[in-house]
């Protein structure tokens, strides 16, 4: 925490100190340019979250190199999600629809993991510490219990989490608390999901299928898309053991 001499006398407002990608690709989607809009604003977005905003959604292929909206990017204008939920929703329908697949196999599952994402979670502080940390005498903990619901998810928290939230949507409240389960948290996604599949004419009371290592697979390359930036590990100079990190950056690659 700041002295309090160093805190702010007030808080910035939301244009000024939250992530703008989401009000940009709308006013993309909307044909309204965004610079006219922000000058109108009482305290407008700072320059440079404007240009970070925008290099992030051509890098997700949002949108185009002069600003226009692609058709990714109105597929994710159209969900009642967040950016980057919305891309792991958009980018699990297209492989879907590129591959046959029926809504339970792949779909319904990322609609979970980005209902999870909209929520910030859905497990308690106790229920992530005891159930992330397996030690002696923490794994019998209550709050451990949802755990039972991960098989072969726990590598990835996205997917563990998605697999709490299929297999709890029934449950009472009390219930929920048993196995550790942030109530609230708990309501945004289920909620978020139920509008999701209203957008998309699914069933919510369909169950998800159980993931196997092919759809696993194309989940986590779902999940993995929402990332606007990649690095990847190079050899300093010919022949030398010494590596670096180099960027790679593009529209959506």
């Amino acid at each position: 925490a700041l002295p309090y001499e160093q805190l702010e006398p007030s808080d910035k407002p939301q244009m000024q100190s939250q992530p703008i990608q989401g009000i940009v690709l709308d006013l993309a989607a909307a044909k309204r340019d965004f610079e006219r809009f922000n000058s109108q604003l009482l305290y407008p977005a700072p320059k440079e979250h404007v240009e970070f905003a925008r290099q992030s959604l051509y890098r997700n292929n949002l949108i185009g190199p002069q600003g226009h909206i692609t058709s990714l990017g109105k597929e994710v204008v159209s969900l009642p999600l967040s950016v980057h939920a919305g891309i792991v929703v958009a980018r699990a329908r297209e492989i879907s629809v590129a591959k046959g697949l029926a809504p339970e196999t792949l779909l319904l599952p990322a609609i979970g993991v980005a209902a999870v994402m909209e929520a910030q979670g859905i497990l308690t502080r106790e229920a992530r510490l005891y159930g992330s940390q397996p030690r002696e005498g923490r794994a019998t903990h209550s709050s451990a219990r949802w755990r039972r619901f991960c098989s072969g998810g726990m590598n990835s928290d996205h997917i563990a989490q998605m697999q709490v939230l299929e297999a709890l949507l029934n449950a009472s409240s009390d219930k929920l608390e048993d196995y550790g389960i942030h109530l609230n948290h708990f309501q945004i996604a289920r909620d978020t999901r139920n509008d999701v599949c209203e957008r998309l004419c699914i069933n919510p009371d369909i169950a998800a299928n159980a993931l196997n290592r092919d759809t696993r697979h194309m989940l986590l390359e779902a999940i993995y898309s929402q990332y606007d930036r990649w690095w990847r590990v190079v050899p300093s100079h010919r022949g030398s053991e010494r590596l670096r990190v180099k960027p790679v950056v593009g529209n959506g690659g």
